[in-house]
């Protein structure tokens, strides 16, 4: 955890999470802090999602500051790309539970019976219509990136 002050005097606390180290493109590590925080409650993504934009432009500031000469659509690009792999796990949640399968045979008797997908947060699908307009901005980018737009 780091401390600073921010240009204003505020007061600002910063977290690196060394969790999941690796060689990534620029902006994929903050597209995964922000994808997980979609898979857990309705509060973190209830959090998350309103503030994507600032979240992206905190980032964005913090690695201008350090003179780095990299293509702003590059890290953008690499950014909603992690966050969409999220949204792949939280739409399988419903297939997973209709194939009954291995080890998710018995996940519907579990948890509720038949009334498990029903019981689902309605959050999700908000979550994954967020997810999706990344997703668009994301493949608008690759193409804007290799030159078909």
């Amino acid at each position: 955890m780091f401390t600073s002050f921010d240009e204003a005097g505020r007061f600002e606390l910063m977290a690196i999470d060394l969790a999941s180290v690796g060689v990534e493109t620029i902006g994929s590590d903050i597209g995964t802090l922000l994808g997980s925080s979609l898979c857990w409650g309705d509060e973190e993504a209830d959090t998350v999602m309103p503030a994507e934009t600032a979240i992206f432009e905190a980032f964005m500031n913090g690695f201008d500051s350090e003179g780095a000469e990299i293509s702003r659509d590059l890290i953008r690009l690499s950014y909603p790309t992690s966050v969409c792999g999220y949204g792949l796990a939280m739409a399988a949640v419903t297939a997973v539970i209709d194939a009954g399968v291995g080890q998710w045979k018995g996940l519907p008797e579990r948890d509720d019976g038949e009334r498990l997908k029903e019981n689902l947060p309605n959050s999700y699908q908000v979550r994954l219509k967020f997810i999706t307009k990344l997703f668009d901005e994301a493949l608008a980018l690759a193409d804007q990136v290799i030159g078909h737009k």
